[in-house]
């Protein structure tokens, strides 16, 4: 989903003052404003960052990982047998990157 014309947005980032005494905010991140708040990633929650390569932002790398975590189902071979007590794996994995407050 891209941005629209007429829709709302959240934006952040560091704002400083060009030379000409103009508020700025360079290269800001945004977030689409939603009905459903819980959608949000970027935004009021605790949010992860990651070691980048090049061409990798943050917020394309938090997609990924929220896709990875949140939407897709977890399967992987159970090489070493986990304690009986634990979380699922998929619920760790979750937690990890996208913890609740």
């Amino acid at each position: 989903m891209g941005i629209k014309e007429g829709g709302e947005l959240f934006l952040y980032g560091k704002v400083t003052r060009d030379k000409k005494g103009h508020w700025v905010m360079k290269q800001p991140e945004y977030e689409i404003v939603q009905e459903d708040a819980e959608s949000y990633i970027h935004i009021d929650r605790v949010v992860p960052v990651y070691n980048l390569t090049d061409k990798l932002s943050q917020r394309v790398m938090r997609r990924i990982m929220f896709e990875a975590t949140q939407k897709v189902p977890f399967s992987a071979p159970e090489f070493y047998p986990a304690p009986t007590g634990l979380m699922p794996r998929q619920e760790a994995f979750r937690i990890i990157h996208f913890p609740s407050r």
